[in-house]
């Protein structure tokens, strides 16, 4: 997600026909999101889930100005909020703690 902020974002951008400097790039809204969410995978502690709630809320505003004004290269907005939002949920459901006493089913086996 950084690399594609940082780079493919303004490549993309100039070979779809939006030339520097009406063209977005990095500073641009869309494109420091992305980076943003690249950064948030990067986070080695897990992230709170405030920080990245005004962001995707961004990214969603921000896909559905792409389909309306042909950004096709913001498309990675939607994108980079998905993968972030699974991650942190992920990230969240093995932070949880375990009931004592209960082990986890072994595949192939009927729970009682």
């Amino acid at each position: 997600m950084v690399l594609y902020a940082l780079l493919v974002y303004p490549l993309l951008g100039w070979s779809l026909g939006h030339a520097y400097p009406t063209s977005p790039t990095f500073g641009a809204p869309c494109p420091t999101t992305i980076f943003f969410f690249g950064m948030t995978l990067l986070a080695i502690e897990s992230v709170p889930v405030t920080v990245v709630l005004l962001p995707i809320v961004w990214a969603v505003i921000g896909t559905s100005a792409a389909l309306q004004l042909g950004m096709r290269e913001d498309f990675g907005l939607g994108l980079s909020a998905a993968i972030v939002a699974i991650e942190l949920i992920r990230r969240r459901v093995k932070a949880m703690p375990r009931p004592r006493g209960l082990k986890p089913a072994r595949a192939g086996t009927r729970a009682s």
